[in-house]
């Protein structure tokens, strides 16, 4: 990790003054599930606290806000996110850790940049966070005790059902689905993760 000289407590700290209360909660919850999902699967600890508690650095962020960091940091908008801008918050959240914290270790920005949408070839620690953004012990919805356990055991048939569960809140909503969730999901079903 570099030159990164942040502490754990003075990130939290950090987070704590970023995010709205609900959502700093809802971080500590997916800090707590990552930690344990790591230690489950063989997963680095230290990366998964750290891209769990920092996942969501852009979230709270305005439109205009996003609007302009995607500018500065080059981020290149699709068709659906351009019609919903909050999907990008894992991307900028990602270059502003960087740029803001010192904090530009690849695979825990891949984390944080693909939390919410996931990609084909998620390393394990990038499964890890997606994961645990969707079981941590705030969440309670229909089967997330069941994707709990089995995160316990697999991961991939965690992963399976966890993009499984999202693309069918995301179509319930009457919301698009973005292009990465889509190839995530052909991939998961034709074995080509």
């Amino acid at each position: 990790m570099g030159d990164f000289m942040v502490s754990f407590e003075e990130l939290k700290t950090i987070m704590k003054k970023r995010l709205k209360k609900s959502r700093y909660k809802h971080t500590l919850g997916v800090v707590e599930a990552a930690k344990s999902l790591a230690l489950d699967h063989d997963v680095n600890v230290n990366q998964a606290a750290l891209a769990a508690l920092l996942h969501d650095y852009g979230k709270n962020l305005s439109s205009s806000e996003l609007c302009e960091q995607v500018d500065e940091f080059g981020i290149k908008l699709d068709s659906i996110t351009k019609k919903n801008l909050s999907l990008v918050h894992g991307e900028v959240g990602a270059a502003l850790v960087c740029k803001e914290l010192g904090l530009c270790d690849e695979d825990v920005l891949n984390a944080i940049r693909y939390h919410t949408y996931g990609r084909v070839n998620m390393s394990d620690l990038e499964k890890v966070i997606y994961i645990a953004d969707a079981i941590e012990p705030g969440r309670d919805y229909d089967g997330v005790e069941e994707l709990r356990v089995l995160a316990t055991q697999d991961l991939d048939k965690a992963l399976r059902r966890a993009v499984s569960d999202s693309i069918q809140f995301v179509v319930q909503k009457g919301h698009m689905l973005h292009l990465n969730t889509i190839e995530l999901w052909n991939a998961i079903i034709t074995d080509e993760l």
